[in-house]
């Protein structure tokens, strides 16, 4: 797109940078929130060509129209915050229900290697509801509802506009977690 941009082929860049524009949106439709990520990479390389064609010396006003027709009928995507909402929540309630099958020798080894790989996750919210016995059994309930309570808050700080409110709600959540460890 940049080539033709630059050779004056505006119709043959705006092509390519639609079809990179339709990319992003396919990558989107994954509930992921990695694949959502890679979408937001790949729709802000479209973003950056469509502002260098718009900048373009030989673009006119009717073809200009034109892209900002094509744009808007691409539609908004569903972003990051429902993928953590949903399917990151899922995944850790998953993790969850598989560590309460697991023996306690089993428990402690999975949990060395979660804790190496991610102090503030999955083996953090486990390792809150368990006894300070390693073979005390996990209280299910309990870690379920300590981890859906954790997403809710994250959730409710990531929908809130207002910025100072939302810096707020991150730093009560972070201190709520410095807090139980």
């Amino acid at each position: 797109a940049n080539l033709d941009i630059a050779d004056g082929k505006l119709s043959d860049a705006w092509r390519d940078i639609m079809a990179v524009h339709r990319l992003g949106i396919l990558m989107d439709q994954s509930s992921t929130l990695i694949s959502r990520l890679v979408a937001m990479a790949i729709s802000s390389m479209a973003d950056a060509a469509t502002q260098r064609l718009a900048a373009s010396a030989s673009l006119d006003a009717k073809t200009a129209k034109e892209m900002l027709a094509d744009l808007q009928a691409l539609g908004q995507t569903p972003g990051v915050i429902a993928a953590i909402d949903t399917t990151e929540r899922f995944f850790l309630l998953s993790g969850i229900i598989h560590l309460s099958t697991l023996p306690p020798d089993k428990i402690r080894e999975e949990m060395a290697f979660l804790g190496q790989a991610n102090k503030a996750g999955l083996a953090f919210i486990i390792s809150l509801s368990m006894s300070k016995d390693w073979a005390s059994k996990i209280d299910l309930n309990e870690t379920l509802r300590m981890a859906n309570g954790m997403f809710d808050s994250e959730i409710q700080a990531m929908k809130t506009r207002d910025l100072t409110q939302r810096k707020k709600l991150f730093e009560s959540l972070n201190n709520e977690i410095i807090q139980m460890g």
